[in-house]
């Protein structure tokens, strides 16, 4: 465990975020994700580094927002099923809030994948699925 490594990573955050190049962020994305996949992380680092990802979606610049989404849809197909689960009202959630108010057409359709990808998904549990369900219909039903 290399604390270089770390500060490494945040500044690869920052890159697939804010660079302008599409490939730059391209590549910064890979390392990213194999990096969270790949090297030994305790629970309170995975959600440092989904804050950041769900933090930013807020981002100004549409095309980091469309990358965060991206990561955000292969993190949950690829990380372990405990991790998903625990994480996924965190994610649906915040990319709720995104679905209703981002004003650029495609970010708002690429939340709505997402966001299915997670309730679809075999790595959440069927309870944590119906709670976020139950508590969408209630929201739906107080106005």
């Amino acid at each position: 465990m290399c604390a270089d490594l770390y500060d490494l990573i945040e500044q690869v955050q920052e890159m697939m975020v804010f660079n302008t190049s599409s490939s730059i962020r391209g590549i910064c994305s890979s390392i990213f994700v194999q990096f969270l996949l790949d090297y030994p992380l305790e629970n309170d680092r995975i959600e440092q580094h989904l804050n950041f990802i769900l933090k930013n979606l807020a981002c100004k610049r549409m095309e980091g927002r469309l990358q965060l989404l991206e990561i955000l849809k292969t993190l949950i197909e690829r990380l372990p099923k405990n991790v998903v689960d625990l994480y996924c009202e965190l994610l649906f959630f915040t990319l709720l809030l995104r679905a209703v108010n981002d004003e650029h057409t495609e970010c708002r359709v690429k939340v709505q994948q997402v966001m299915r990808s997670l309730v679809f998904s075999t790595k959440v549990s069927s309870s944590k699925v119906k709670t976020l369900l139950n508590t969408v219909l209630q929201m739906g039903s107080t106005e």
